[in-house]
């Protein structure tokens, strides 16, 4: 086993408009700006852990089309190794349709494509990648079926398992056992655990699981609890929000980063921390990962806010 990190997940084109504030249902706004980025929850964590400092290994379905060429020499260009990404030609590249208001909030919808297509066999046929991980990282980007293959995987080689149930859905205590770190929001906890307090679904989560349990809370920081760890509020940092789009990719890339390096569990969340806040001063996904010295400078230079 080596240090690298194993992400198994999606690969998207993100189109993304800017409006001054979000549609209600069944109205019409006009947008005032229109960009692609190169997007997908796996490739986004991906290219987070890579500019962290971590060797970064990807598997991933892309359809044989410009958008999938296009995004596979992105990854490579940002120093994730794409060897074991598979090109399709049954299908197209996924694709995200996200607007975004001027306060940084945002609304999005996913087209799988490929990204649906990424099944257990090829789990089964990538032993080898696997081998090769300490860490890996996942994400509901792909089938459930192919997620639970991937868990069940990692577990048998001794690697640590980061899952990021997003978007959210219930999950089988069959995947929820065999993961080391849950990272989610408060929405995702939610439907894990049911609509109450984060300290009681974050409680029931871990004792459920067994895992760390990381609750992302935005511009509030994290709640983080673990069977050995009680729950305990880190803080995060003052920042001017842009475009809230990639934070919580760019924080679990720090935080895998931060656990193959071997770093203690509450310094592992400060990494996320200062990378999901810096990643909400830019637009876009991909573009607003953070490299690891801006993480450091961050968390040197700005200590998280207090209260």
């Amino acid at each position: 086993m080596t240090n690298h990190i194993v992400v198994v997940g999606s690969i998207n084109i993100d189109h993304v408009v800017r409006l001054a504030r979000l549609p209600k249902p069944g109205e019409t706004i006009r947008g005032e700006n229109y960009q692609t980025f190169f997007g997908g929850k796996g490739a986004n964590q991906a290219i987070a852990a890579a500019r962290c400092g971590a060797p970064v290994m990807m598997l991933g379905n892309l359809g044989e089309d410009d958008a999938g060429r296009a995004a596979k020499k992105n990854l490579e260009v940002n120093g994730v190794d794409t060897y074991w990404i598979v090109n399709d030609p049954q299908t197209t590249t996924g694709m995200a349709m996200i607007l975004v208001e001027e306060a940084g909030q945002n609304m999005i919808a996913v087209v799988g494509g490929a990204n649906m297509r990424l099944s257990p066999q090829h789990i089964e046929e990538s032993a080898d990648l696997f081998r090769e991980a300490r860490l890996i990282i996942v994400q509901l980007e792909i089938p459930l079926e192919t997620v639970s293959a991937a868990v069940s995987f990692a577990r048998k080689t001794g690697a640590h398992v980061v899952l990021n149930p997003s978007p959210g859905q219930i999950l089988p205590d069959s995947v929820l056992t065999r993961v080391d770190s849950l990272v989610l929001n408060e929405t995702e906890l939610a439907l894990i655990e049911g609509d109450s307090s984060i300290e009681v679904s974050a409680g029931k989560l871990t004792q459920r699981s067994g895992a760390r349990v990381i609750v992302t809370l935005g511009g509030e920081g994290a709640a983080i609890c673990a069977p050995d760890h009680a729950l305990e509020y880190l803080p995060s940092h003052n920042v001017k929000v842009v475009d809230t789009v990639g934070a919580g990719d760019a924080f679990v890339g720090a935080y895998a980063a931060a656990v193959v390096e071997g770093k203690p569990f509450a310094e592992a969340v400060a990494w996320g921390n200062a990378a999901g806040a810096l990643a909400v001063t830019k637009m876009g996904a991909q573009s607003a990962l953070p490299l690891r010295d801006d993480v450091m400078h961050l968390i040197r230079e700005m200590p998280a806010k207090k209260g």
